[in-house]
């Protein structure tokens, strides 16, 4: 079976087990990117290459030879996941962080236009 370069990226994310959402977002491709193109440009298939390096050039653009560099070079899946997870979780918490810095930007503005409104007397 001739499987085109999007299939073979396909093919890759899947033995990531990963979502191709999780997947468009870490190579920096809008959500739906691999839904709605033809074939994945150089650039993205370059950046593809440099976060997974394990992963076979050869087979990535032309589907010769193994998915993998080597035997020994497939991707620890279960580490990746739980990176992601711990991204994910330092992200949610970012958020967190940020609103709080949000509301104390609106406290020390309300505080800085009563200090303003007090002088004026």
């Amino acid at each position: 079976m001739d499987n085109s370069t999007k299939d073979r990226l396909l093919m890759f994310i899947n033995h990531l087990g990963i979502p191709a959402a999780r997947f468009e977002k870490k190579i920096n491709v809008s959500n739906g990117y691999l839904r709605n193109i033809q074939r994945p440009s150089d650039k993205v298939l370059e950046c593809v290459l440099s976060l997974y390096p394990e992963l076979s050039r050869a087979w990535l653009f032309s589907g010769e030879g193994e998915m993998f560099s080597s035997p020994m070079a497939e991707p620890n899946i279960k580490t990746d996941k739980i990176t992601q997870e711990y991204i994910d979780m330092l992200k949610t918490h970012i958020v967190a962080l940020n609103a709080q810095i949000e509301k104390k930007d609106e406290q020390i503005s309300s505080l800085l236009e009563t200090l303003k409104n007090i002088n004026k007397k």
